[in-house]
C-alpha cells in the first residue's frame, strides 16, 4: 500500500466534496472547511515527510477548524479552541461523536505536546482525516 498515494486520494475527495457541499452551506462555512482540508494535506504530507511534530501540528489545526466550520453551521462562534471542544462537546448533534473525540485529543495532545511517544503524530493525523469528513457531512446535514 502507497502511503503517499492514499493519502493524497483522501484529501482530492475531500476536495471534490466540499467543492459540491458549499452550495447548500450558510457563508463562512465553506472557508472554514477549506482551511481545515489544507490543515489536513499539510499533515499528510508531513507525516509522509516524516516531520512528526509539524504533521500533529497541522492535523490539530484541521479538526479546529472542522469544530468551527460545524459551530458555523449552527450559527454559533468559539473565540478558542477549548471554546470550540466544549460548546461541540456540550451541544453535538449525536452523530458528531468522532469529531467531538478528535477534538479532545487534539487538545490533549496541545497541552502534552512535549510528552508525544512514537505514533502519536499518526494517531492525530489519522483523528482530523476522520473529524475533517464527519464536519463536512454534518455541515451539509445542517
Amino acid at each position: 500500500m502507497n502511503v503517499r498515494r492514499e493519502s493524497r486520494n483522501v484529501v482530492e475527495i475531500l476536495i471534490l466534496s466540499l467543492r459540491v457541499a458549499v452550495e447548500t452551506m450558510k457563508p463562512g462555512s465553506e472557508k472554514i472547511l477549506a482551511r481545515a482540508a489544507v490543515a489536513l494535506q499539510r499533515a499528510e504530507e508531513h507525516l509522509n515527510a516524516g516531520l512528526a511534530e509539524r504533521a500533529s501540528e497541522r492535523a490539530y489545526h484541521a479538526i479546529v477548524h472542522s469544530g468551527r466550520a460545524v459551530l458555523n453551521e449552527r450559527g454559533e462562534r468559539a473565540r478558542s479552541h477549548q471554546e470550540v471542544c466544549d460548546k461541540l462537546t456540550n451541544r453535538a448533534p449525536p452523530n458528531a461523536a468522532a469529531l467531538v473525540e478528535a477534538l479532545g485529543q487534539a487538545l490533549r495532545w496541545r497541552r502534552d505536546v512535549e510528552e508525544l511517544v512514537p505514533g502519536d503524530d499518526d494517531e492525530l493525523v489519522s483523528a482530523a482525516r476522520i473529524a475533517v469528513a464527519q464536519a463536512r457531512e454534518l455541515a451539509q446535514s445542517e
